[in-house]
């Protein structure tokens, strides 16, 4: 394979490796939020911080101790948590699966995930029908079709949640690579033959486009950003009956070529602005009953952390997090933030890279947690320290600013990588 030059690598992400992509926009986030910065941090922030951490052990896939059950009666007694992380470790889908059973008797009934709304649902379908390894093979026929629930630990952890009697949502933008999957099933809704060969077409574009990009790392051809918009019309009215599960494909097709094209054009601004607008409406119109109502459904959120804190984002736009914590508010309830990170991450290769040189105002929290004891911090009590301070370092600026998005902190010892479904090509 021709080698690709660092600004043809970040093109490549956004069809096979925007899921690394954006787990490294989290953890850039994290950054930002977490505190990066020089300064020493004050002896009374070290102390309340310090003083705000809980254990808790995982054993055989179970979470218990103190930090669990504070964490689950806290989650437990709000109308949304929300989960923020870091993408592709394997950490987060376990605490997420122990939380989506622990919560399931506060009447959780909803888990969201940072996936297209169309290919979660076929995704899901197909788990629901026979077990995860119907999925497994779904994944594998339509490869990069679907961000992050292509990796067996998420895959695992959206399945379980169905056993439990969730419905599983997924309020994102399509993946770049969705189409494969969107036009098979358009093609298998299309009662005409003329219809069924326009399909065809277009999956024979997009499969020829698959291969041009796997041998030379060009995307250009991809359905999302070549389709013109006689392609979306035809698409339109071959399936005009509203919200008919032909029409809800392609209108999230449409939406999703505008998200991806924005980007590819450098306008970044309108790609964050328009991709956090669709998160927002996908997951209203989740919410929403038959007769268009709001009934008080409880939703385990799991995003990056980018997304799921309150607050303007540092994309400045206000994501899913702050929407769900003020429709919890306007309902009469409450959310509650989850950041988890780690002390550290082990890569493929089996090496450890140290965060702790990265989160130096984190100290307090990462030194106290052991190879045997994640922590659990409870960032609440910093708001009004930190807010009083008339001047502070932006190290402390910035720690404030995670405590204000964020009302409790996970820290594991160190993440380890999760599992592809589909090894995504090198280099």
């Amino acid at each position: 394979m021709p080698k690709v030059r660092e600004g043809d690598r970040k093109q490549r992400m956004m069809w096979v490796g925007l899921q690394k992509t954006l787990a490294l926009v989290s953890i850039a986030a994290i950054g930002w939020s977490v505190a990066f910065g020089l300064a020493a941090e004050p002896d009374e922030v070290a102390a309340v911080l310090e003083g705000q951490g809980r254990p808790f052990a995982v054993e055989e896939g179970r979470l218990h101790g103190p930090g669990w059950q504070w964490l689950v009666e806290h989650a437990g007694a709000a109308r949304f948590t929300l989960i923020g992380e870091s993408h592709h470790n394997a950490e987060t889908p376990l605490l997420t699966a122990a939380l989506l059973h622990a919560l399931q008797p506060s009447g959780y009934s909803a888990y969201v995930v940072e996936s297209g709304p169309e290919s979660t649902r076929l995704l899901m379908e197909a788990v629901a029908q026979d077990d995860v390894d119907a999925g497994v093979s779904l994944l594998r026929q339509f490869p990069f079709s679907i961000a992050f629930l292509d990796q067996k630990d998420e895959l695992h952890t959206a399945a379980a949640a169905l056993d439990l009697g969730y419905e599983v949502w997924g309020v994102d933008q399509e993946f770049l690579g969705s189409p494969l999957l969107l036009l098979h099933r358009l093609s298998q809704l299309s009662s005409e033959p003329d219809e069924r060969a326009r399909m065809d077409d277009l999956m024979n574009r997009e499969k020829a486009a698959l291969e041009r990009f796997l041998q030379t790392g060009d995307q250009s051809g991809a359905f999302l950003l070549s389709a013109s918009a006689d392609d979306f019309a035809a698409l339109a009215a071959t399936f005009p009956k509203p919200d008919s599960e032909g029409a809800r494909i392609v209108s999230q097709l449409r939406h999703s070529a505008e998200i991806y094209r924005a980007f590819a054009e450098r306008r970044y601004y309108q790609n964050n602005a328009t991709r956090v607008e669709l998160i927002k409406r996908n997951f209203l119109r989740q919410l929403q009953g038959p007769d268009g109502q709001l009934p008080e459904r409880r939703a385990l959120i799991k995003m990056g952390s980018v997304h799921a804190g309150r607050g303007r984002t540092p994309m400045h736009v206000y994501d899913i997090g702050n929407f769900a914590a003020e429709l919890a508010f306007a309902q009469g309830g409450e959310s509650f933030h989850v950041l988890v990170l780690a002390a550290g991450a082990v890569h493929a290769d089996g090496t450890f890279h140290s965060w702790r040189e990265r989160l130096p105002h984190l100290a307090p929290a990462l030194d106290r947690v052991t190879e045997d004891s994640p922590m659990v911090f409870d960032l609440r009590p910093l708001r009004a320290l930190l807010t009083q301070k008339a001047e502070k370092t932006e190290a402390l600026a910035d720690l404030q600013e995670a405590a204000l998005r964020y009302d409790a902190l996970v820290v594991y010892p160190r993440f380890h990588p999760s599992r592809p479904i589909v090894t995504p090509p090198g280099p």
